[in-house]
């Protein structure tokens, strides 16, 4: 599975969510199911954890509950609204990177945008607030 790899022509996306869109029978089509990390070494433990619930139980998989599940556990419950405005930042951006229009934010996303990079700014200790970087600069000039 090429989840959820961001390479090549990726290179400026971020994908953060979970493993979705893959049929729970699939373990009966194959002997071994691989998935390709982000560039991002900490980062990919996001998405690669919802793949690996998939994995595990394919039939039972829930793509969002096994997502916050993931950033509880990593970051724990209060992070949980920050991850989630810069997955859907992150989203957007690709949306509109692949419509070849300006992402635009409504002033709800930009207000829960401010909040997400006072989180990660608050956690610059931290390995994976390195590996975001790129992203929190995209995030910080389309809040501005």
């Amino acid at each position: 599975d090429n989840y959820p790899v961001n390479d090549l022509s990726m290179s400026d996306e971020l994908h953060i969510g979970p493993l979705e869109g893959r049929d729970p029978r699939l373990c009966e089509a194959v002997y071994a199911y691989l998935n390709n990390p982000l560039v991002q070494e900490q980062l990919s433990l996001i998405p690669l954890a919802t793949c690996f619930a998939y994995a595990a139980s394919p039939e039972a998989y829930a793509a969002e509950s096994s997502w916050n599940e993931i950033i509880r556990q990593c970051f724990g419950s209060n992070a949980l609204r920050h991850w989630r405005a810069i997955r859907a930042f992150c989203t957007a951006q690709q949306r509109a990177k692949k419509a070849r229009r300006p992402l635009q934010l409504t002033a709800r996303e930009r207000r829960r945008l401010h909040a997400a990079l006072a989180y990660v700014q608050s956690q610059r200790g931290e390995k994976w607030t390195r590996e975001i970087r790129p992203w929190r600069d995209l995030i910080a000039s389309a809040v501005k």
